[in-house]
């Protein structure tokens, strides 16, 4: 009888390891290409060649080996979730530029000159130095919200490592005008280099009709930059920017959930895409790139490339834990009752 039972919790157990094994390599490997395969749009695999194709990401909030806020293990899980989805829209959409909307690095503000460099490794891992990548700071990269200032400092290494705050990048008849709007976030600027950084946004929106001529026709333009115009506290500056640019579109993040909205500012209607977080980190239960393709004639289409759900799995490896650890239990207990017979 005590023999019988050893063998029933023996199988019990090897059969739940064998199945448990199956569902961690689909949680750790399969589920990253089963849902591009289910979720993702098909119309980006019909593109002809004169066809833009750019990926937006945002907040994605990469911790690298920084340690101010999570565990080694919890870091190295949240940046390979990135890793891994964005690896996947890559190969998706084989964009010819991809565009980070701020909050690129997760404790950027307050990173020393090693974890600023070792969070640029990082970022080489998620998008390959080949790829052309355009980053416009967020509020966790430079500072402006909440109590954290902006520093001489942290703005030299944002534009050592990123050129510029504000620029203008043409490719072909597109132009993708980025702008630091993170000093909008407040109603006024606190300490001379937050003035400082606003006027040189202004300054950059004034000048941009200056920039743009003497280049090729330009037929669609996108501005990009990380705080939605909703967030935005200085009207004027606001005002300023969007009359200046004039752009058909404008990208952008920080909320972390997913918005399509149509603002009216002056004289025009700017419709705006407010995209999702990246990072399951960020407690949203939606997580996703936007695919962005311009036709020649400057025909812009726009589809999420949705993220698979990360919470779920990580609690379904508890459960097994949870499971196997009792099936364990009562294999060594028939065990020693079968041994002390």
């Amino acid at each position: 009888m005590i023999s019988s039972r050893k063998v029933f919790w023996r199988k019990y157990l090897l059969c739940s390891m064998f199945l448990s094994s199956i569902w961690v390599y689909f949680g750790e490997i399969g589920v990253y290409s089963l849902y591009p395969f289910l979720y993702w749009s098909k119309e980006h695999t019909n593109l002809i060649d004169e066809d833009l194709k750019i990926l937006f990401i945002s907040d994605i909030h990469l911790m690298c080996t920084v340690p101010l806020v999570e565990n080694a293990l919890f870091r190295w899980d949240a940046d390979r979730y990135i890793r891994m989805n964005v690896r996947q829209a890559l190969a998706y959409l084989v964009p010819d530029a991809v565009v980070s909307l701020g909050d690129t690095f997760d404790q950027g503000f307050y990173a020393n000159d090693g974890e600023w460099a070792a969070y640029q490794t990082c970022l080489k891992s998620v998008i390959p130095s080949h790829i052309q990548l355009f980053v416009t700071p967020g509020d966790n990269d430079i500072g402006g919200e909440g109590r954290d200032v902006m520093n001489k400092d942290v703005i030299d290494k944002f534009k050592r490592t990123f050129s510029s705050l504000n620029d203008v990048h043409i490719i072909r008849n597109v132009a993708l005008v980025q702008v630091n709007t993170v000093p909008l976030i407040r109603h006024s600027p606190i300490g001379e280099v937050e003035g400082m950084v606003r006027k040189e946004m202004e300054i950059f929106a004034i000048s941009l009709a200056e920039k743009l001529r003497g280049i090729p026709p330009i037929n669609t333009t996108l501005m990009f930059s990380h705080v939605p115009l909703q967030e935005m506290q200085d009207d004027r500056l606001k005002n300023i920017l969007f009359e200046s640019v004039k752009p058909n579109f404008y990208f952008s993040g920080h909320t972390h959930s997913f918005r399509h909205t149509i603002h009216r500012i002056g004289g025009m209607h700017v419709q705006q895409f407010l995209l999702p977080t990246a990072s399951y980190r960020m407690g949203e239960a939606h997580m996703a790139a936007g695919a962005v393709t311009i036709s020649k004639d400057g025909h812009l289409s726009f589809h999420l490339l949705w993220f698979p759900p990360r919470f779920p799995i990580l609690v379904s490896y508890l459960v097994i834990l949870a499971i196997i650890s009792f099936l364990c239990v009562q294999y060594c207990r028939s065990r020693r009752r079968y041994l002390g017979r």
